[in-house]
């Protein structure tokens, strides 16, 4: 089954997006920024349990959904499938991101309100080179 039906206009709009806290960089970026602001509470992880502490800070680098982008972070539902693969850490460029969306008669739903994205590696996008690429699509 393909996950949409109906039909969806597409806007662009040039924006900054924040490192998301479900890209792999997102620990080790954001414990040294956290780290050097904070040096009297250092931390070893950003996930090492302190989640009523660090659910603010998250939220502070995560867009509002949907996802819908070109370029950027990606956002996964689940874990980053990058995050302990080496070779799946070359697709470092997102390319295409699709979050579940509802419009009126139209949506698309990626199993149970999921996210997919396409990601390339930079060497790639630079040279326009779209014939490798990592997908993944994951929902909560």
């Amino acid at each position: 089954d393909i996950p949409f039906s109906g039909a969806f206009s597409i806007e662009f709009r040039l924006s900054k997006q924040t490192i998301t806290c479900t890209d792999y960089k997102y620990d080790e970026d954001v414990l040294a920024l956290w780290n050097k602001v904070n040096p009297s509470f250092a931390l070893k992880s950003m996930f090492g349990g302190y989640d009523e502490l660090m659910e603010p800070v998250c939220n502070t680098f995560t867009a509002k959904e949907p996802f819908n982008q070109l370029g950027g972070y990606p956002y996964f539902d689940q874990i980053d499938p990058r995050t302990n693969d080496q070779e799946l850490k070359m697709y470092d460029r997102v390319l295409l991101q699709i979050d579940s969306t509802r419009d009126g008669n139209s949506s698309i739903i990626w199993g149970d309100l999921g996210i997919a994205n396409i990601l390339v590696k930079s060497t790639d996008l630079e040279a326009m080179k779209f014939d490798d690429y990592m997908y993944s699509w994951d929902c909560s």
